[in-house]
């Protein structure tokens, strides 16, 4: 399976996963993007837990983030798995606000992605914080992308969401995407 790079920032860390490509063997994977969500992942060291369908692939310190979930193939032409991955960022090193750190990660968008387009930016809530979420599209390599960022800061950590998929697929997996974000939970006072 060949792996696409992620778009990984300085400060702030902004783990935009491009994809995941690859071919299927043997019998096709039946497409479930609005599945249950009856795993549950947690890593105590970041102090992270969320739900996930358990026909997702889940990937721990890919490129930066401290997990990764790919959707199974639609098919066995599929070349791009839609994905949501966990980025933790340490800012003890330069404390902010949340809006000082969602405008250096807008700007960092902005200059990464080509052809960015905002669709959406907005406050919203994650793990009971307040927290931004930014909805865009662009191009990376061959792929027309679209993603939802949503990110949040506690303690001088900040916790921060990505999903990326196929401009045209992005609906499909919404309803997924949005119970996994509503599960995420930060478990425990970051250190």
């Amino acid at each position: 399976m060949r792996r696409l790079p992620f778009l990984v920032g300085l400060l702030p860390i902004i783990a935009l996963a491009v994809g995941v490509a690859g071919c299927a063997g043997g019998e096709e994977p039946t497409l479930s993007p609005t599945a249950a969500l009856p795993s549950t992942y947690e890593n105590t060291e970041h102090a992270i837990r969320i739900e996930y369908p358990e026909d997702w692939t889940k990937e721990e310190g890919l490129m930066g983030a401290v997990v990764f979930f790919s959707s199974p193939l639609e098919s066995a032409s599929d070349d791009f798995q839609e994905n949501l991955n966990i980025a933790v960022e340490d800012l003890s090193a330069m404390p902010m606000t949340l809006g000082e750190y969602t405008e250096l990660s807008i700007k960092q968008v902005e200059q990464l992605v080509t052809d960015y387009d905002t669709v959406e930016s907005r406050t919203t809530t994650l793990a009971n914080n307040p927290a931004y979420e930014l909805v865009f599209t662009g191009r990376q390599g061959l792929y027309d992308l679209k993603w939802m960022v949503v990110w949040t800061l506690e303690g001088n950590k900040a916790y921060m969401i990505t999903y990326t998929a196929e401009a045209g697929k992005y609906s499909d997996y919404l309803g997924s995407i949005r119970q996994m974000i509503g599960s995420f939970d930060i478990i425990q006072e970051p250190v």
